[in-house]
């Protein structure tokens, strides 16, 4: 019957059926596991903000109603900012990455993730990109370090560095 079973499952078809948007939102769910914060950012709940609707953000925010460890998703554009104090984990979508220095002076505490290799050159400090055709983290260390969040080695050793000047 194992046998069976085993035959029956195609390993190609279980990584087809993830996207990427699927697999980013994966990913912000998992960074706060792999980073610290000081200790007037620690909380009880986690907060997960992103500054608009996305499919990325519609797979974070079932996956955080889906768990029950304490974590809030909050959309930025929906919601009063001056009430979100700290956004741990803050994913700069599409248009908005213009502004991303902006929004790290206001959530001084938040990671702040977007998409493709200039968003780390206009000072985000993770972007996803494609590396043979998979989504993988990459790490502006300069930009990390202007901030009070430290990133564990486990999350540098999965992820491409920027190439920056020192």
């Amino acid at each position: 019957m194992i046998t069976i079973v085993w035959l029956g499952w195609d390993p190609s078809r279980a990584w087809a059926a993830v996207n990427d948007d699927q697999l980013k939102a994966v990913y912000l769910y998992r960074f706060p596991m792999l980073a610290d914060w000081p200790t007037q950012a620690k909380g009880e709940v986690t907060d997960y903000c992103i500054t608009r609707e996305s499919s990325t953000g519609d797979y974070l925010s079932e996956i955080i109603a889906s768990k029950t460890s304490p974590a809030r998703f909050i959309d930025l554009s929906q919601s009063d900012k001056s009430q979100t104090a700290i956004c741990h984990i803050l994913y700069v979508d599409g248009q908005d990455r213009e502004h991303v220095v902006e929004l790290a002076k206001r959530y001084p505490y938040a990671l702040t993730i977007g998409t493709g290799v200039q968003f780390v050159s206009l000072g985000g400090m993770l972007a996803f990109i494609k590396v043979n055709n998979r989504i993988k983290p990459l790490i502006s260390q300069n930009n990390v370090e202007k901030s009070s969040v430290r990133l564990r080695a486990q999350l540098l050793a999965i992820s491409e560095l920027a190439e920056e000047k020192k």
